[in-house]
């Protein structure tokens, strides 16, 4: 018989693939047609560059805390090409704020899940800890303490 945190690691990581299924819809319907989320339509992000808007997107959206250059370094790490800081701030100069409002938004229509706060859903796949209060009810989130522990959830 699976343990329970084996079920939790299980539903966790189909969890994380829809969150990603998801963004990555929104942000390829969103490449399909970027002209209302530039600055220039007519001339923003047409031509054949390393830093396509949608690599500009992944890259912000994927940004921890790092110096721009480290940033960068981590995400073309892998991949063929590299950019440098200047061409990162110029492109994304090119990219109006509501691309962003854009995304957000129809990310949280595409989840299906019923929870949300403030009428949006709040994902943390990057190791976050959210703090809340125990529930021993909820079977589903609780993971027992030791003997005399309440437990978290």
């Amino acid at each position: 018989m699976a343990k329970k945190s084996d079920r939790n690691n299980d539903v966790a990581a189909k969890k994380v693939t829809q969150i990603k299924k998801a963004l990555d819809g929104v942000i390829t319907n969103m490449v399909k047609d970027p002209s209302k989320f530039v600055v220039a339509p007519d001339k923003d992000f047409t031509r054949n560059r390393t830093l396509t808007f949608k690599k500009m997107l992944h890259i912000i959206l994927g940004m921890g805390g790092a110096s721009l250059q480290k940033e960068l370094h981590d995400y073309f790490e892998d991949n063929t090409g590299f950019a440098t800081k200047s061409a990162f701030v110029q492109q994304r100069g090119k990219i109006r704020p509501e691309a962003f409002k854009h995304l957000l938004h129809q990310f949280n229509k595409s989840c299906n899940d019923t929870k949300t706060y403030m009428g949006s859903h709040l994902y943390a796949c990057d190791g976050t800890v959210v703090t809340v209060a125990a529930n021993p009810a909820d079977e589903e989130t609780h993971i027992k303490g030791s003997k005399n522990a309440v437990g978290d959830n």
